[in-house]
């Protein structure tokens, strides 16, 4: 049995210290959003980018997370390509073997972690929502991938360790780079000519990355550890969601109509129950179209 003496810092206790998060995958469209807004809240945070680590070569990392001791890992990193079984072979070897590398370091060192997973490990064909109690069984390579994931996480000797599974992220700020994840910043380069087709027949309420780092910041304080779903719910598919959140930003009916069309893949239903997370840190998750008024409404007045 794991001695679990490692101390937990409530980030909203001003009389202890700040705590101190190492990010993999910093470099990533949710690695970006979370060290940025981490940075604004004070946070100490270490962007595995800055020390050139690579989860398939880790190098020194032990040393550096010894000398850096964090106080949680959080775990974004990997290859998102796998086209070709030579871009499979690559993906296998970072998402999984380093995976099993860092989480072993983090065993060795005793470090919390968090996995951010995907609603992509379920096969899409539950009628209802998935909850975390649902069997795995993803249909897909990248869900495989992170099911493998998640179980490395779940059979580590960590002190705590958290799985946070996501639908598809969004974000308003569509300049950033690394944006091929950003659901909303494919609407605006299908505007600029990029031609793009979203499936009619898939489902899952697309999610901004604000609620990540409330999550993230809500079970690191409370210090429950578990696998949790995070989606913003909502009826719309993902064609739908697309058309929904284009009359936000101004172009033409004609043009929205022209831009963002439809594909019919087989149905797939991936939306997530979120109950669990709103009732361990009473997070409230709005739907999809309560989140797209929000931040679309209130970037237009900016």
């Amino acid at each position: 049995m794991v001695e679990k003496s490692k101390s937990y810092h409530n980030p909203y206790d001003w009389g202890k210290p700040k705590p101190r998060f190492f990010i993999t995958g910093s470099q990533g469209f949710l690695g970006q959003y979370l060290s940025t807004s981490f940075h604004k809240k004070g946070y100490y945070v270490f962007e595995s980018h800055a020390f050139h680590l690579r989860l398939d070569y880790l190098g020194n990392l032990e040393h550096i997370l010894r000398r850096l001791n964090p106080d949680v890992i959080i775990h974004l990193a990997g290859y998102h390509r796998w086209d070709t079984q030579e871009e499979r072979k690559t993906a296998l070897k970072i998402n999984v073997e380093g995976t099993a590398n860092l989480i072993d370091i983090a065993e060795n060192l005793q470090i919390p972690v968090f996995f951010l997973s995907t609603d992509h490990v379920f096969n899409g064909r539950k009628d209802s929502p998935y909850t975390e109690k649902d069997p795995v069984n993803p249909v897909s390579f990248f869900g495989h991938l992170k099911v493998r994931g998640e179980e490395i996480i779940q059979n580590a000797a960590l002190p705590k360790s958290w799985i946070l599974r996501l639908a598809p992220l969004w974000s308003e700020n569509v300049h950033l780079s690394k944006t091929r994840q950003n659901f909303l910043a494919g609407i605006v380069r299908s505007f600029e000519g990029n031609s793009q087709t979203w499936p009619a027949t898939i489902y899952g309420g697309h999610t901004h990355v604000d609620l990540v780092v409330k999550a993230i910041e809500g079970l690191f304080d409370h210090g429950k550890e578990g696998i949790y779903h995070l989606a913003s719910d909502t009826e719309k598919s993902y064609f739908e969601q697309a058309r929904y959140m284009a009359q936000f930003l101004g172009p033409s009916k004609e043009l929205i109509a022209d831009t963002i069309r439809a594909v019919y893949p087989s149905p797939q239903n991936f939306r997530l129950n979120s109950e669990k997370l709103h009732k361990q840190i009473d997070l409230t998750i709005p739907s999809f179209e309560q989140d797209v008024k929000r931040w679309l409404l209130k970037h237009d007045q900016e």
